[in-house]
């Protein structure tokens, strides 16, 4: 084989060598490409659920705050209650103890609430910086 021919042959290999090797490498950008626009748009759907979920959570957050309301004015209430029992020399009224004692284990129970609703908001808040 004559050197001329050789060097045709390794030119037209290298060439569809080469060809070969850009189409692999455009294939590649266009899966990477196609493979970054699902993780974008699944990324996208995934915040706007956990911003909804941030939401809820805050509309929850004030309804536990207006419940605090209530506690504080049955709070007045019992005071009232204790003094003009103190005052009569009789015992509260079991119905108000009942209800102190029930409203006590509101508040604990809805303070830890408010406390995991406000570090769940504070984790999701978190989680969407991405």
């Amino acid at each position: 084989m004559s050197k001329k021919t050789q060097q045709t042959i390794y030119k037209t290999l290298f060439a569809k060598t080469e060809l070969k090797s850009e189409k692999i490498n455009l294939n590649a950008v266009e899966d990477l490409q196609n493979i970054y626009d699902v993780i974008k748009q699944d990324g996208d759907n995934i915040n706007i659920k956990i911003r909804d979920n941030i939401d809820n959570l805050e509309n929850l957050q004030v309804e536990i705050d207006a419940i605090f309301e209530d506690i504080k004015f049955a709070r007045e209430i019992q005071e009232v209650v204790i003094e003009y029992s103190l005052v009569l020399g009789i015992d509260i009224p079991p119905q108000s103890k009942v209800a102190i004692d029930q409203i006590t284990a509101y508040e604990s129970s809805l303070g830890n609430a408010r406390s995991e609703v406000e570090a769940s908001i504070n984790r999701l808040l978190n989680a969407q910086d991405f």
